[in-house]
């Protein structure tokens, strides 16, 4: 298993092992290389303090100092450097209120989580395995380091990153850890809403996003989903990895119109959403079809009202997909100045005749040049003075 381990994170075991000290890879990179996946993040646990770590590197980064993390840097990618730890009282159900660093890797290992995340491996592919991950990978479960009850109420999120490590691996949540998070459900309504955000938005573009159900049938979204469950959310793997298509399935599961504000997701995903369901929930009267829809709103907007008439079981769903997919917007051959020019008043009545104008183009595209619907626009005009 050594050869998994990349040259640029293996030169930083050697230095810290050159320099006297102990130094591992830990948590969920252990877990990757162990299970066949490449890991994206790097993760170093060392006997060496803070201090001697930036002694022994050229370029550092103080990210974390209080935790005992130092960022070391390197061309290839950085890695996250932390002393060895045990940690104090959790008083915010989050964050340690202190922590007491060591020279004793098993007193480090046994203040995280889950068993999967509780390995440590050296330069040379050997693990330290003390509370049975590699055999709770073996039976594809996710298990808490100790007592569950204990771990989830130091830290609440940690229920969410479980269910998510579910979602992800394939595995399932160990009887007596599904016991605990529903027990200890109500204390994930301390957590900041980007945190839930991060841990949700995992889970919704994972192979499983219908985790998210049991998520709701625990309790944990309780707070933030203020109903009975979701609906069908094995639906949304059908749909594309994207984003906030996959958050507007989930709103419509959820039955609702927009994403919970709690969960402070980025303004231009929220209002992509929130338009989304409100086309699909109130169709236009307009005989214009997808082609409109994706000239006025974009094809983003158009792809996640594919995904909420997906979830509906609305018969729109391949023409707004296809749409959004496979054609442009309508340039439409006139402007406002040409809706003035036949007497049109300047204003929101300009407005109205150059939407009217691009539904009616949306339907009919070979109307689409400019003397001609000058022409239309005056009849329609004439026609509305009457």
């Amino acid at each position: 298993m050594k050869n998994a381990i990349p040259e640029h994170i293996r030169r930083i075991l050697k230095r810290l092992d050159n320099a006297g000290y102990e130094a591992y890879i830990v948590g969920g990179c252990v877990r990757d290389i162990v299970i066949g996946r490449m890991p994206t993040d790097w993760d170093i646990t060392t006997s060496a303090d803070c201090s001697e770590v930036q002694s022994i590197f050229d370029y550092t980064a103080p990210t974390g100092l209080k935790y005992g993390t130092v960022t070391v840097m390197c061309p290839e990618g950085d890695a996250q450097v932390t002393t060895f730890r045990s940690d104090g009282p959790y008083l915010e159900g989050r964050h340690p209120e202190s922590v007491e660093f060591l020279k004793d890797l098993k007193k480090d290992l046994e203040r995280r989580d889950f068993t999967i995340n509780a390995m440590a491996m050296d330069i040379n592919g050997n693990i330290t395995d003390l509370f049975g991950g590699m055999k709770d990978i073996e039976q594809r479960v996710i298990c808490c380091v100790g007592d569950p009850e204990r771990r989830f109420r130091e830290d609440a999120l940690r229920m969410l990153r479980g269910l998510r490590f579910s979602a992800q691996l394939g595995f399932e949540i160990e009887s007596k850890t599904l016991i605990a998070m529903r027990r200890c459900a109500s204390l994930t309504s301390v957590l900041s809403g980007e945190r839930l955000r991060e841990e949700i938005e995992k889970i919704l573009l994972s192979e499983r996003p219908e985790i998210l159900e049991k998520a709701a049938d625990i309790g944990l979204l309780k707070h933030l989903f203020p109903c009975a469950g979701f609906a069908d959310l094995k639906r949304i793997r059908e749909l594309p990895e994207d984003n906030s298509a996959r958050w507007t399935a989930l709103c419509v599961s959820a039955g609702l119109g927009e994403i919970p504000a709690a969960l402070r997701v980025d303004g231009k995903t929220a209002a992509k959403v929130r338009t989304a369901i409100r086309i699909v929930e109130r169709p236009s009267e307009k005989n214009n079809g997808a082609l409109y829809l994706l000239t006025v709103y974009g094809g983003e907007v158009l792809l996640c009202a594919a995904a909420a008439a997906y979830m509906c079981g609305d018969w729109r769903y391949d023409s707004f997909r296809r749409t959004a997919i496979e054609c442009k917007p309508v340039k439409l051959a006139v402007v406002g100045t040409d809706i003035e020019e036949i007497g049109v008043p300047r204003g929101p009545e300009v407005g109205e005749m150059l939407d009217r104008l691009l539904s009616h183009v949306c339907g009919h595209p070979e109307e689409n040049e400019k003397e001609h619907l000058k022409n239309l626009a005056l009849k329609w005009a004439k026609g509305s003075e009457r």
